[in-house]
């Protein structure tokens, strides 16, 4: 959703011969900053039920994601299939190089939820970052199935989880920063024949769990 700001600039002028104040104003359309988000979805829109089909969403493998709501109308996402890795994709264009970020609640052993790049709407290949209430993990899924590319220490259950693609390098993040609990200080370079590129930005979780959930989320261009 793209936002244009606008700055107002109210200028007084007192006339000469004392007729008064005389007010102008000016509106000016300030350019969007350079971080904007492409997409952002909070999921309030939608019924409830599985996340697949609705608006832009389609799930890689059926229904592995549930959309319920979590009290005055604020939805929230969460992973619905028991011990397996899951993936989602919004279906609207976007660069190779690609940041997305969800805002993320409630990690418990076993289950998490996170970002996803470069998702392949073919083959459900891709690339996520997640937490669980024992540990972080950046995820590839390709041809050789479900590779765990880094690891590292869990991050607070009420985490804003970042991921970045650009070129070979994968980028988690943690609150804005870059996150260097993972192995390989939060920057992990793909470039073998398994590496993911293009696609779709989505979201990728692991584990069934309604109290693991996402409540907005987020995708940009990175230049």
């Amino acid at each position: 959703m793209r936002n244009v700001l606008i700055n107002v600039l109210l200028l007084l002028t007192v006339s000469v011969s004392g007729q008064g104040l005389i007010a102008t104003t000016m509106v000016t359309p300030t350019p969007a900053a350079s971080d904007e988000w492409l997409y952002e979805d909070d999921y309030d829109l939608y019924s409830t039920g599985t996340l697949d089909g609705k608006g832009d969403w389609v799930e890689t493998a059926g229904s592995d994601f549930t959309i319920a709501d979590a009290g005055g109308g604020d939805n929230v996402v969460s992973p619905s299939t028991a011990t397996t890795e899951i993936l989602a994709y919004y279906n609207q264009s976007i660069d190779d190089d690609m940041w997305v970020q969800v805002s993320y609640e409630g990690a418990q052993s076993g289950r998490g939820l996170g970002p996803a790049t470069n998702i392949q709407s073919a083959t459900g290949y891709g690339y996520g970052f997640y937490s669980t209430t024992t540990a972080t993990y950046l995820m590839r899924r390709s041809s050789a199935g479900d590779t765990e590319l880094a690891s590292g220490t869990a991050v607070s259950p009420t985490a804003i989880l970042g991921l970045k693609s650009h070129g070979d390098t994968l980028i988690c993040y943690v609150d804005g920063a870059i996150y260097t609990g993972i192995s390989g200080d939060g920057k992990v370079t793909d470039d073998g024949i398994y590496k993911q590129t293009g696609g779709y930005a989505g979201v990728w979780g692991y584990g069934s769990s309604v109290d693991v959930i996402i409540d907005e989320w987020k995708a940009k261009n990175v230049e």
